[in-house]
Formats: C-alpha cells, sequence, structure tokens
C-alpha cells in the first residue's frame, strides 16, 4: 500500500513503519471508544506497542514530518492517559485526570470527520460524569436512609419519653381526682350528720 490509510493530514505514508503506526493507533482509538470489560488487557500492549513504534518512527531516517510525529505523540500520550484515568478509584477523580488529556487535532484516517481520539474523549467524560451522578446520587441516598434510621430511632425514643410522662401525668391526675371525690363524699356525710334535718 502505498497511500498510507489512516494519513488523512498527509498523502503518502513514508514507511512501513509508519504504516503500521497508523493501523494500530487506528485499532486502538476504537477500542478505546468501544466499551471494555475491565480486565481487558489487550488496549494497554497495544499503545505500549504504538510507543514502541512511536519512539523507532523518531530515530528513523526517513521520518515524517516534526508536526506529524507530534501528532500521532499527542495520541499516543492521550490514550495512554485515557488507560491510567481508567485505573484511578473514584469517578471523580476519573473525571479530573480525564479533564486534563489532550486529544488528537487531526483525524487518524481519511474517513474521520472528527478525530477519534476528541470522540473518545467526549465519550469518557460523558461516562465518568454519569458515574459521578451515579456515586453522588447513591450517597445521598445512602446518607438519606441512615439519617432516617438514626431520626427514626430518636423519634421511638422520644414517643416512648412522651408516654411514660403521659402516664405519670395521668396517674397523678387520677389520685388528685380521687382524693377530690373522697373529700366530697366525706364533707356530704358529715355535712348530713351535723346538719339537723328541716322540717
Amino acid at each position: 500500500m502505498a497511500q498510507a490509510e489512516g494519513a488523512g493530514h498527509r498523502p503518502l505514508a513514508t514507511s512501513r513503519l509508519e504504516l503500521n503506526l497508523v493501523r494500530l493507533l487506528c485499532r486502538c482509538e476504537s477500542m478505546a471508544a468501544e466499551k471494555r470489560e475491565p480486565n481487558e488487557w489487550r488496549l494497554e500492549k497495544y499503545v505500549g506497542a504504538l510507543e514502541d513504534m512511536l519512539q523507532a518512527l523518531k530515530i528513523q531516517a526517513s521520518k515524517p514530518a516534526s508536526e506529524v510525529i507530534s501528532e500521532y505523540s499527542r495520541k499516543v500520550d492521550f490514550l495512554k492517559g485515557m488507560l491510567q484515568a481508567e485505573k484511578l478509584t473514584s469517578s471523580s477523580e476519573k473525571a479530573l485526570a480525564n479533564q486534563f488529556l489532550a486529544p488528537g487535532r487531526v483525524p487518524t484516517t481519511a474517513r474521520e470527520r472528527v478525530p477519534a481520539t476528541k470522540t473518545v474523549h467526549l465519550q469518557s467524560r460523558a461516562r465518568y460524569t454519569s458515574e459521578m451522578r451515579s456515586e453522588l446520587l447513591g450517597t445521598t441516598l445512602s446518607h438519606s436512609l441512615k439519617m432516617a434510621d438514626q431520626n427514626l430511632e430518636k423519634l421511638k425514643l422520644e414517643s416512648e419519653r412522651l408516654e411514660q410522662h403521659a402516664q405519670k401525668s395521668v396517674n397523678w391526675l387520677l389520685w388528685a381526682v380521687l382524693i377530690v371525690v373522697c373529700f366530697v363524699f366525706i364533707s356530704m356525710i358529715l355535712f348530713i350528720r351535723i346538719m339537723p334535718r328541716l322540717k
């Protein structure tokens, strides 16, 4: 193949090494755009191979222009940074790391309208934002449930205290009424006995 499939910004690939680099870069970009399993190892190995190919391309006698090499470097660094960001534990760390990644500026292949690394960057940003929302919602929900449980326990405790207090006041009131009734009853009996009958 005289024409490099991936050199959308250049008409010819100057070497077989550059052609292989462009093909592998296209494959890595498409793999990065796909949803992968957490234990997927191929993309990481491919990016390592891309780094090696890029170093070899830089020291090659018939190397491409420095702008082209810097664009390749930018894309490889982006993929490497994206893989490192995926290894972070929290989605907020992933999103922050993703913000600092710089995707490629030029499409890798002539068929691309937008650089694939830019598309991958936007997809990963959306995915990490969604994960952050889910994490935040889960944290908020668990915090709310925990607070609701605490409030329920406090409410039960206060309810028991109020019930005890109400029983105490009812007991006092009952005794007070009984004393008043007894006093009135005794008073009536004494009143009847002491006062003569009117005829």
